[in-house]
């Protein structure tokens, strides 16, 4: 079963999102899914930071005075071993497992991450959730949770290979021979069933809508104990269980069933009206400084362009146009579904037609394979090689028409998320649009501008030793190292008022070393593991630090001599007052008589 361990942040929250979250870990963030948060990782640090300061009532970004940092997120991993799940499935386990094991209400960042061989998955769990409860990490706490883990990970066939390997009558079990080389040559059906399922399962309501639509395009469904399949140009019907573990009937209705939850769910107008104030708030909070002003202006940019190029005046407006593009998205996806179906058999049909009518060596081509092409072209009404002869032109047409309604999908796509966020934040019927457009555009005002100018134009240099084998913060001087490169400080994800974080910030996400040295405003700040170290006087040569440390003995000696020279001065002004005082003293002093007898 998977390996979970728990790990409670309580500095460096951004440094920990980005980690979890980079790309090259989690095949360019498609491994990474945002609840009750936004995949944004500003805006979920945002996020993070709000629920902790409102539950906690304290400051996400300060330090405290004494005592134990407060807990501001947990970071979870929940571990697999080498070949026990895809990353895909991986991926879907740690999404279910983190709602039922917390609950709902939480916001939580979940990655999976495939640079190594075994695939694990990343979590960023907020301590409180959305009414204000407190998750507590504990050892009580850690085993409900790897319960619900093994349970989850049981029903999707993880952990349970062990027991079938350890039964005494164990029997193994693999494809036969006739079945793994179908796949190799790429003519199994039930490849290709597979495929045509995994297709359908977007556009599925349920278990019994799957098996409609397939009906539809010309399966035979065979319903009993098991549910059969068969293709239009098949011989023999397939059971569903027989195609793998993921299309076994409760497998499938599994699928279909996580595939409609994993879908937004719509909210009322009311529902929009209630949360207006905190929408609100969220698109306009980080406006005031550094890399915030840039996401909030661009959000509310692709809203205004849609709103500007749409002419919606309301909500009500865009409601009906979020109505119209989904509508759009479902056309588009049946008629690609429909189109690939259509382009699939009249591939097989021109393969059939081209062994059929065409030559072969004796041997060549075997009875059983000539009656399976006899009875395909029969069922296609084929009867000679010149009436296929269009067909690969019609597959060539058929693929263009494929790609640009998939290009089409795609921007319908992006359409629908701007206006489900034009929905989210402006969430009232009385042309309230108008109104917080302005009042953001307002909130834009010359003071913030010039400090957005201010962060702009200050920058951060990194230095490296230059010797990379001999440093110590006893070396921590700009004499021993080199300039690595300078950046701006704006471009920094963190609070450019909390040094701290922004220092945490540049390290991760510049992938620095120990023994680099970030300088903001001629301070260096040293780095040494988990540390950092301030050093004032790294920009000061030891050079010139030391011919000023001379400078300075040479003047205060010379002030030394100065003052001794005064005061031997001042003694002898004294001594001559004193010898002046005495001989005034004697002068006027008369001789006595001598009274003697006459």
């Amino acid at each position: 079963m998977p390996y979970i361990k728990v790990i409670s942040i309580k500095d460096s929250v951004a440094g920990c999102l980005n980690y979890i979250a980079n790309p090259d870990k989690t095949e360019e963030r498609t491994l990474l899914t945002g609840i009750n948060t936004s995949e944004d990782l500003n805006e979920a640090l945002q996020d993070f930071k709000l629920t902790y300061e409102v539950c906690s009532h304290r400051s996400f970004s300060a330090k405290p005075l004494q005592g134990k940092s407060p807990v501001k997120a947990f970071h979870l991993v929940q571990s697999f071993a080498a070949g026990e799940c895809s990353a895909e499935t991986a991926h879907k386990i740690g999404v279910e497992w983190v709602q039922k094991a917390f609950g709902s209400d939480y916001q939580v960042v979940v990655t999976t991450h495939v640079d190594t061989e075994h695939i694990h998955n990343h979590f960023l769990l907020c301590p409180y959730d959305l009414n204000g409860k407190k998750f507590n990490s504990n050892k009580t706490s850690l085993d409900r949770v790897r319960k619900v883990s093994d349970a989850i990970c049981r029903r999707y066939g993880i952990g349970e290979m062990e027991k079938l390997l350890a039964r005494n009558d164990h029997k193994p079990y693999a494809i036969c021979y006739g079945e793994w080389l179908h796949r190799k040559r790429g003519t199994s059906w039930k490849a290709r069933i597979s495929e045509y399922i995994d297709s359908l399962i977007p556009l599925s309501k349920s278990l019994d809508h799957l098996l409609q639509i397939m009906e539809a395009h010309g399966y035979k469904i065979k319903r009993g104990c098991y549910i059969s399949v068969r293709a239009p140009e098949q011989k023999k019907s397939v059971r569903l269980k027989t195609l793998g573990a993921n299309y076994a009937e409760a497998a499938l209705a599994d699928r279909i069933q996580e595939y409609l939850d994993a879908q937004p769910k719509p909210r009322t107008i009311n529902e929009i009206f209630e949360l207006l104030q905190r929408e609100f708030k969220r698109e306009t909070r980080n406006i005031c400084f550094a890399a915030g002003v840039k996401n909030a202006t661009e959000l509310l940019g692709k809203q205004l362009t849609l709103i500007n190029n749409e002419h919606i005046n309301s909500v009500s407006e865009a409601e009906q146009l979020l109505e119209n593009a989904q509508k759009r998205i479902t056309e588009l996806e049946t008629a690609i579904t429909n189109l690939s179906a259509e382009a699939q058999h009249k591939q097989i049909v021109a393969a059939a037609a081209e062994r059929f009518f065409g030559k072969h060596k004796f041997g060549e081509y075997t009875t059983a394979q000539r009656k399976s092409d006899k009875l395909i072209l029969a069922r296609a009404g084929i009867t000679a090689l010149t009436e296929v002869s269009g067909y690969a032109d019609d597959v060539a047409a058929d693929n263009e028409r494929i790609a640009e309604m998939q290009s089409e999908l795609e921007e319908q796509k992006k359409r629908e998320a701007v206006l489900r966020g034009i929905i989210k934040t402006y969430g009232d019927r009385d042309n309230y649009i108008t109104k917080l457009v302005k009042a953001t555009r307002e909130k834009l005002d010359e003071q913030e501008q010039a400090r957005v100018k201010e962060l702009q134009a200050k920058k951060y240099t990194v230095y490296t030793p230059d010797d990379p084998k001999n440093f110590h913060i006893s070396r921590a001087n700009i004499d021993y190292y080199k300039e690595s490169f300078e950046r701006s400080v704006f471009d920094v994800s963190a609070d450019p008022d909390d040094i701290r974080e922004m220092l945490t910030t540049i390290r991760d996400t510049d992938d620095l070393y120990e023994g680099d040295v970030i300088c903001i405003d001629n301070i260096g700040y040293y780095l040494d593991y988990n540390k950092i170290y301030r050093i004032d006087d790294f920009m000061q040569s030891r050079i010139e630090a030391e011919r000023q440390r001379q400078e300075q003995i040479e003047r205060e000696r010379q002030e030394e001599l100065a003052r001794q020279e005064r005061l031997a001065e001042e003694q002898r002004r004294l001594e001559e007052q004193k010898k002046k005082k005495e001989e005034e003293t004697a002068k006027s002093v008369k001789p006595k008589r001598n009274r003697g007898l006459h």
